[in-house]
């Protein structure tokens, strides 16, 4: 379960971005998408690396807050996870694979 550890002031390009996002007409958190591949990766030690990472990283794992507040503020996080899902898709055709890719982006 998360909780709360600290609460640190906006950088300025997080105020940015809290304001781009609260004037959009777009819904919902504001997401940086990055697509990559891999190739010859243990899928165990990605995700152990990316849990230290989040471990050992607070600004990784910071939440927005602003209502009822007079500026926002990052709010640290302790007990995160990164939700995990592994799936093989090297037999999927080029077709298939872009069709696949594009609903997750999508999501």
């Amino acid at each position: 379960m998360s909780m709360a550890i600290d609460v640190w002031p906006l950088a300025p390009l997080a105020q940015g971005m809290v304001y781009e996002t609260l004037r959009s007409a777009r819904q919902g958190p504001y997401v940086d998408q990055t697509v990559m591949t891999l190739k010859a990766i243990e899928p165990s030690l990605l995700r152990r690396a990316l849990d230290e990472a989040l471990a050992g990283l607070p600004n990784l794992t910071i939440a927005v807050e602003h209502e009822d507040l007079d500026a926002p503020v990052a709010v640290v996080m302790t007990g995160v996870s990164l939700p995990w899902l592994e799936e093989d898709w090297r037999g999927l055709s080029s077709a298939a694979f872009a069709d696949r890719l594009a609903g997750y982006l999508a999501s």
